[in-house]
């Protein structure tokens, strides 16, 4: 059964259980912002450097450039970008018809509770499961963006 994944499942959840303050709305803002941040800010300096250690004109060499960075920032950025997924995941587990499988999911006040959590329980190489596709899609993002910003 599909039942959860469609458009009209997720309205009825929405009217079923409301937002009940202004600051519901605004839950897993700072783990975002804690990620987009210095996501953002390595980005641009490793595509600054690059482009000063190797100065070009080529606009495919300056994609390369802003695929590397691209791919260079989500790395280092990778465990905050886990522990957001992991926190938004908690918004879910709560509902009894929703996402059955997160149920054995450890609780986390934080974003540090969360990093320190998944370190202490899974090892360190837990912080970065999944890093591979993110790179992978980081990449062209990133490329593009600088392509576009430079044309």
């Amino acid at each position: 059964s599909r039942r959860g994944h469609t458009v009209r499942h997720s309205l009825v959840l929405l009217f079923r259980h409301p937002v009940k303050t202004v600051r519901d709305l605004y839950r897993g803002l700072t783990p975002a912002v804690s990620l987009i941040i210095p996501y953002m800010g390595l980005n641009f300096a490793t595509y600054e450097v690059l482009r000063a250690c190797a100065p070009t004109e080529d606009l495919g060499v300056m994609g390369i450039y802003g695929s590397v960075s691209g791919m260079m920032s989500k790395l280092c950025v990778y465990p905050l970008d886990l522990a957001k997924k992991r926190l938004q995941m908690q918004g879910v587990a709560w509902r009894p018809e929703a996402w059955h499988q997160v149920r054995k999911m450890p609780v986390y006040r934080n974003l540090t509770h969360c990093i320190a959590g998944v370190w202490r329980q899974e090892g360190f190489a837990a912080l970065f499961r999944g890093v591979t596709p993110s790179i992978i899609k980081a990449a062209p993002t990133s490329g593009v963006s600088f392509l576009t910003y430079e044309a």
